[in-house]
């Protein structure tokens, strides 16, 4: 990273402390983060301030902060195709996951059921 144009770019508007001081110093950082400008989001992970994160972000902040930042990352040696094997540090799962990758979910915009409601006919002999 070289500029602080470039800060959160590739996350979703999310970013590391540690990629905040390659462009800044950790005075600059601080006032950023003490004037509301900035949020942390989880420890060592920020956004800009002054509104609600989205799931999609609050993942990215999650992956980031549990050392996923700089990921996928090559190890092994290198391939015939002159590729590396990659390794994944931390990813999002389960729902959080689903809606990162826009898959609907059960109780996403559906509408509300009826709770302790039952159906049930009467005949006309008197008998349910």
């Amino acid at each position: 990273m070289t500029s602080l144009a470039e800060l959160g770019c590739s996350t979703l508007g999310v970013w590391t402390r540690e990629q905040a001081l390659q462009v800044m110093s950790r005075r600059v950082v601080a006032r950023l983060l003490q004037e509301g400008t900035w949020q942390t989001v989880f420890r060592g992970v920020h956004a800009d301030g002054g509104y609600v994160l989205s799931p999609e972000q609050r993942a990215v902040a999650a992956v980031l902060a549990s050392g996923g930042a700089g990921q996928p990352y090559p190890c092994g040696p290198q391939r015939q195709d002159g590729t590396h094997a990659v390794r994944i540090r931390a990813v999002a799962g389960g729902r959080t996951a689903a809606r990162v990758y826009g898959l609907p979910l059960v109780d996403d915009g559906d509408p509300p059921r009826a709770v302790g409601t039952t159906s049930s006919t009467t005949s006309t002999s008197g008998r349910a």
